[in-house]
């Protein structure tokens, strides 16, 4: 995932943050439904 948001020019160092944002919706669709919801409740641990 690293290496392909590095392919578009998704970085926070200097690039928009919107492009990252972009790539990692992209990804998060390519997912199984189990790690979509693994991943769902990885952010909302690190949200609390």
């Amino acid at each position: 995932m690293i290496c392909a948001d590095f392919l578009v020019g998704a970085n926070l160092d200097n690039g928009d943050p919107e492009t990252l944002l972009f790539s990692m919706t992209r990804f998060f669709k390519f997912l199984p439904e189990e790690q979509r919801q693994a991943f769902l409740e990885g952010l909302s641990e690190k949200a609390s």
